[in-house]
């Protein structure tokens, strides 16, 4: 497991979905974008609208 959530906001800074990390074997195996919305993304967010959050 990563310590850590990527949490994705639109313009307005509405929570609009986040970004999960899969890892196996101690490799990146996946990236998951889940979003909240109605309708699904159609691109990955734009960095500058990812806010990361590091748990300890």
């Amino acid at each position: 497991m990563i310590p850590a959530t990527g949490a994705v906001k639109d313009s307005s800074g509405e929570l609009i979905g986040e970004l999960l990390l899969w890892v196996s074997e101690g490799s990146l195996s996946a990236l998951e974008y889940s979003w909240y919305t109605d309708e699904a993304p159609v691109v990955l967010p734009d960095p500058h609208d990812v806010t990361v959050a590091v748990r300890h």
